[in-house]
Formats: structure tokens, C-alpha cells, sequence
């Protein structure tokens, strides 16, 4: 559930992600009752004060991207450099991520890379246009 912590609460959710703008308070997500916790940054100063509680952090943008809700990139270097300032590896890289882009974060401490452009590739997809995962479980 995003940035609704009573939402996750009554639907018992499992997971709950919080924008970098959200400031609830410990007791708040402890009431939330999910056990996994992510949080957006947007800067490497957010990554740094956001992986002091999260169980991961979606750091966008990474790269430059397409995409309409990207802010400017902040490109490998400054990434890896905050990743290395925080304690375990908790960072996702998000924004621009792709077959090209993802090598120039080889060694940078992450803890996954995170897609939404490439997950729309037409290289990515079966005969018949749905996505090999879309119809996992049916």
C-alpha cells in the first residue's frame, strides 16, 4: 500500500511505501502493521535519512528517463557514493534503468534495480502481446 497508513492497516497489508515527503511517526507505522517498509528519495541525502528505517528505498532518478513524474538524474556516481554512506544495503535504483544503464552501477552497494520503461519492452513480451509474467498463476 502507498502512502496510506491506515489503508494498510485495515487491509493488513503486508507492505507499506511512504513518499519521501512523509513524516509519520514510528508508533504510526508500528500501527500500520506491515512488515516490510519502503520509502522514495530523491537525492542522496534523502537515500541517507530515509535507509535509517526503511527495509528498502526506491532512489529515483538515477538515470535520465522518459518518464513525465522524472526529476533530473542523479547519475551513477552520486548514487554509489550515498549508497556507500549507509549502513546495509538497502537502496533500489529506479529512473532510467536499463540494459545500458545498469552496468555503470556495478559496484555501487544496491540492493536491486527497479524498472518501468524496460518492463514495457516489446523485446520483453511473447507472441500475442502480454508479457511473459502476466499470466503467471492463471
Amino acid at each position: 500500500v502507498s502512502a496510506d497508513i491506515c489503508a494498510a492497516r485495515v487491509l493488513r497489508a503486508d507492505g507499506l511505501h511512504l513518499p519521501e515527503w512523509a513524516r509519520p511517526t514510528r508508533a504510526a507505522i508500528r500501527r500500520s502493521g506491515a512488515r516490510v517498509l519502503t520509502r522514495s528519495a530523491h537525492s542522496p541525502r534523502a537515500l541517507v535519512h530515509a535507509a535509517r528505517a526503511a527495509d528498502a528505498v526506491f532512489v529515483s532518478t538515477v538515470f535520465a528517463s522518459a518518464s513525465p513524474s522524472a526529476g533530473a538524474p542523479m547519475g551513477a556516481l552520486r548514487f554509489a557514493v550515498a549508497a556507500r554512506r549507509i549502513v546495509r544495503p538497502v537502496a533500489v535504483a529506479l529512473g532510467g534503468v536499463s540494459a545500458r544503464t545498469a552496468p555503470r552501477l556495478r559496484g555501487a552497494r544496491l540492493a536491486g534495480l527497479a524498472v518501468v520503461s524496460l518492463a514495457r519492452s516489446p523485446a520483453l513480451r511473447r507472441p500475442g502481446g502480454s508479457p511473459d509474467c502476466a499470466d503467471r498463476g492463471r
